[in-house]
């Protein structure tokens, strides 16, 4: 039997697809549920709008396009998020309503924060489409976070 060099060509390739195909699987099956979700992230445009009037209703002015990442909120809130949820509850969230829950947090970058030298984001946690928390929060090393209300 005598093979041509074409012959061994293609039969590389396939195999190399065949390679390719199995290790794409591999790969797929060792995704967390949920995770290839996550990566694609992204309220629908009339969720945008209402997110973006939601945030102008505090005075804030934030860019058009957020981005978007699934989080899971703690079962059992212990008191290292107490600060955290005084926030919430300071804008009339109840994240403890949503303990164990997974989130979509979806942050907007803050247009006009007071005397901002650093980067300031609005970051909105909707579960099912609800608005069910928030924040404001700076990127800097000794940044801040505080509640969605505009600073007086």
């Amino acid at each position: 039997m005598v093979f041509s060099v074409r012959q061994a060509g293609r039969r590389a390739m396939a195999c190399a697809a065949v390679l390719l195909a199995l290790l794409l699987c591999w790969w797929a099956g060792r995704m967390a549920p949920g995770e290839a979700a996550a990566q694609q992230a992204m309220p629908s445009l009339t969720e945008i709008e209402a997110q973006r009037a939601f945030l102008e209703g505090y005075g804030w002015e934030v860019a058009q396009q957020p981005t978007c990442d699934y989080v899971s909120l703690p079962e059992l809130f212990t008191d290292e998020y107490d600060d955290y949820l005084a926030l919430q509850e300071d804008c009339g969230f109840s994240l403890t309503d949503y303990a164990g829950a997974t989130v979509l947090r979806c942050t907007y970058e803050v247009l006009n924060y007071p005397g901002a030298a650093q980067y300031v984001y609005a970051d909105l946690l909707t579960c099912d489409g609800v608005i069910v928390g928030g924040d404001i929060r700076s990127s800097a090393l000794d940044g801040f976070m505080h509640s969605l209300h505009y600073p007086a």
